[in-house]
């Protein structure tokens, strides 16, 4: 009975500790997690001229508004940035992305400006895949929209 009150205990504090809640989000680096420890640096589409540079910068979380505190309560933050490149002939500046896992994938929700807002819209979204080759260069990342009528974009690491 004292093993379950203390595991009982344990995992509240875990809770609480790694949970978001409503005063801030909370980063948590795992370097296990192939997607979060891969993803920084510039990527090339093997089938159009779309290029993609992930760069990592947790203050992004403190850019989002209590707006989306409540959807992401039950998330875990894995990695945050600014995602910059091409993207079907339109150049991408300054757009903010976080990384989660939804549903057991790797979910990347990008926030645009809007009325004002730097994170004004959280609405955009992929799924993300990497395939970590022997070296970098070698190295493969797999995109699919967060629609179930997307289909996956093949990208290569050349940074």
């Amino acid at each position: 009975m004292k093993v379950k009150i203390a595991l009982g205990i344990f995992m509240a504090i875990a809770l609480q500790a790694f949970g978001q809640n409503d005063s801030i989000l909370k980063y948590t680096y795992d370097k296990e997690n192939i997607v979060a420890s891969a993803i920084d640096g510039t990527w090339k589409s093997t089938e159009k001229e779309n290029q993609l540079t992930f760069q990592k910068d947790t203050t992004v979380l403190k850019l989002l508004t209590p707006k989306y505190f409540e959807a992401l309560r039950d998330k875990t933050i894995y990695h945050a940035g600014h995602l910059s490149g091409i993207w079907s002939d339109t150049e991408i500046k300054g757009i903010y992305f976080i990384l989660i896992e939804h549903h057991g994938n790797p979910l990347i929700l990008v926030f645009e400006e809007k009325d004002g807002h730097i994170v004004g819209s959280g609405e955009g979204g992929f799924y993300l895949f990497i395939a970590r080759g022997s070296y970098k260069g070698e190295d493969k990342l797999i995109l699919v929209g967060d629609h179930s009528t997307d289909y996956a974009k093949e990208f290569i690491r050349v940074e």
